[in-house]
């Protein structure tokens, strides 16, 4: 059981012009299921390279299953940090 954590930041961008309702309806689920245990951040940098950096760097990551959350995946484990699957 992980019982430091006490903040989760996710992270999101916008990176193509195209209609949002369902994105951040999901969005907002997702921080719903949170909300009540943890200090939630959303972060909207609209910049993956600084996205990149500051998910390699995480104590604890939990992946989201894409091609870039796999490649910030192991450089987390490079790291010896955390991965929540």
């Amino acid at each position: 059981e992980i019982t430091d954590i006490h903040n989760i930041d996710i992270i999101t961008g916008v990176h193509y012009n195209i209609e949002l309702d369902d994105s951040i309806e999901y969005l907002d689920n997702i921080v719903d299921i949170f909300k009540n245990d943890y200090h939630v951040n959303v972060k909207i940098t609209n910049n993956p390279d600084k996205d990149f950096y500051y998910m390699c760097h995480s104590e604890y990551f939990c992946p989201s299953g894409g091609g870039y959350s796999n490649l910030v995946k192991s450089m987390v484990k490079l790291y010896n940090n955390k991965i929540i699957d």
